[in-house]
Parts: C-alpha cells; sequence; structure tokens
C-alpha cells in the first residue's frame, strides 16, 4: 500500500500528502491560488521525477527536464492546449469520435462503469486502442488468482540448516486451470527485500487438479456403473466388462493419487554460514492473478 508520493496516505487535518522530507502542508488552503502554489508549485516540484530517480531511459541529449512543462498547467487558464516546445512538434488536439462510433468499439467491456469511461475516453480522444485497453484491465480485475502456496519446509523450527537446502511447498491451484509459475525468493535478514531476490522456476501445466481433476473423476465413475451395469446384463461378456471395469476403477486411483501429489521443491546452494535468512513462495497464473505464500525465517549453520 502506498504511504508516499502524489498516491500516499493523507493525513489528518491534510489535504494532501506529505512532502519527501516529512512536512505537511496542513489543511486545504481557501484561497485557490494558494491551493494551486501548493499543488503545483511545492507539492509537484517535490515528487518530481529527475534523471537520478526515473526509471526510464532517455536519448542522448534530452532528461526528465526535455518533458517537463512546469508552466503547465497555468493558474486559471482560459485553454487545456499545451503551449508549443522547442524541439517538438505542435500537433494539434486529437478529433473527437462520434459517441455512437465509441460505444461501439467498447462494447466488449462487460462492466457498466468501465464500459461508460471507455466510451468517453474513445469519445474525447478519438483514439479506439483504449478500448482494448479496457477490455484487457477488466480480463484482469475478473481473474481469480491462484491460492496461496502453503510452505513445508524450512519450518520455523529449522534453526541450523546446511548451505544447501531443498525447499519445498505445497503446490497451489488456479480456479481457471491455468499454467501456474512459481517463484522460490530468499534473501539475508537485514537486506532490502525486492523482486530481485526470487529465482523463476518452470512453468507447470498439471492437468489433473482443480476443476479438470474432479471432471475426470466423474466421468471414470461413470463409465465405471455403466460397464458393471452391462456386466450384469450381459453374462457371455461377464468376464471382460469387469476386467473393464477393474480397469477404470485402477484409473479412478491413479488419478486421485497423481492429481493430489501437491509437493514441489527447489534447491538454493550458497548461502552464507552464521546468517539468518527468510524465504517465501510467489504464483502467478499468467492472468495478472498473483499471490504468494507466507515468510518464514531460517538460520544457517
Amino acid at each position: 500500500r502506498a504511504t508516499e508520493g502524489i498516491m500516499g496516505a493523507i493525513a489528518p487535518q491534510n489535504w494532501l500528502p506529505m512532502l519527501p522530507d516529512g512536512t505537511f502542508l496542513g489543511p486545504r488552503p481557501g484561497s485557490v491560488s494558494q491551493r494551486y502554489q501548493d499543488l503545483y508549485g511545492r507539492f509537484a516540484d517535490a515528487w518530481r521525477v529527475t534523471g537520478a530517480t526515473s526509471l526510464f531511459d532517455y536519448v542522448p541529449g534530452t532528461s526528465t527536464s526535455t518533458f517537463t512543462l512546469t508552466a503547465w498547467p497555468g493558474e486559471a487558464p482560459q485553454t487545456c492546449t499545451v503551449p508549443p516546445r522547442a524541439g517538438f512538434p505542435d500537433r494539434p488536439p486529437a478529433k473527437a469520435m462520434p459517441l455512437d462510433q465509441a460505444q461501439g468499439h467498447c462494447k466488449a467491456v462487460v462492466a457498466n462503469d468501465l464500459r461508460a469511461n471507455c466510451e468517453q475516453d474513445v469519445m474525447i480522444t478519438g483514439d479506439a486502442g483504449f478500448a482494448k485497453t479496457y477490455v484487457a484491465a477488466e480480463k484482469i480485475q475478473l481473474n481469480v488468482p491462484p491460492k496461496a502456496p502453503v510452505l513445508s519446509f524450512p519450518d520455523e523450527d529449522k534453526t541450523e540448516l546446511p548451505k544447501s537446502i531443498d525447499f519445498g511447498w505445497i503446490r497451489t491451484t488456479d480456479a481457471d486451470g491455468g499454467k501456474l509459475n512459481y517463484h522460490l525468493c530468499v534473501w539475508a535478514a537485514g537486506e532490502p527485500h525486492t523482486f530481485g531476490k526470487c529465482k523463476e522456476l518452470p512453468k507447470r501445466t498439471v492437468l489433473l487438479e482443480g476443476n479438470n481433476l474432479w471432471i475426470l473423476v466423474v466421468a471414470l465413475i461413470v463409465l465405471l456403473l455403466i460397464v458393471l451395469i452391462a456386466a450384469v446384463k450381459n453374462k457371455n461378456q461377464r468376464g471382460k466388462l469387469l476386467l473393464l471395469a477393474l480397469a477404470i476403477l485402477m484409473a479412478i486411483v491413479l488419478a486421485l493419487y497423481y492429481g493430489r501429489q501437491t509437493k514441489m521443491s527447489s534447491n538454493v546452494a550458497g548461502l552464507e554460514s552464521g546468517k539468518a535468512y527468510f524465504w517465501k513462495v510467489i504464483v502467478e497464473d499468467g492472468q495478472g492473478g498473483t499471490n504468494e505464500s507466507e515468510m518464514r525465517r531460517f538460520h544457517v549453520k
């Protein structure tokens, strides 16, 4: 959850999040002019991205300042048109799209509120690409994330472990039966936990789990009943039918056995003696759904 920055928490008796140095701007000023100065002056400048903090790479000769317009938006502006900048082409505003056309592009969006927002964005910008973004975003929102993995080894009681450890956990399931991707995260106590501490494991497609497993089991049971009924009615073929029924019964047992094989493991070597470590497992379904296990601590002897 965000606690700092332009999306940070707003403390009581304040109208904006705090500044990077911990300063609070207090209640919202009554003067509109003062609000503008606080929001687009002190607050915006304090949190403005710099060349040292930007996550983007820039073409030689350009930097964050190349794309910074400190005078826009202006105070009490008469137009929303972005002022021309040296070295950038002066492009006219986007041509709006008729509402009926925008509705046609956004009809695949299911939720009424999202579809209305999609229609507004497409209509105002004239860019039908917004509709694809809304459809993709809604697909992620409606996706049911996989269940959290359950850690098995090492547990909290294992305080003296070797430098090479086979970490174990219980495989989780995905409601959509999708391909799950696991990340094993191990990092030293006292170090910041980043995604760089996580090792991506080979993707797994497990056909015999969740709904797929029970559909197969039910189908085999139905087939078993059909074969048994046929054996009762057909005395001449009873022996062969009973053998077939036995084979189907064995298939049911094997499906349940292998479908419930849930243990997974991955080895991590090169851990340092005398150090404490944390570990956890993250799982993702490739459709925007992620979940993670609890976090555990262990000590290397």
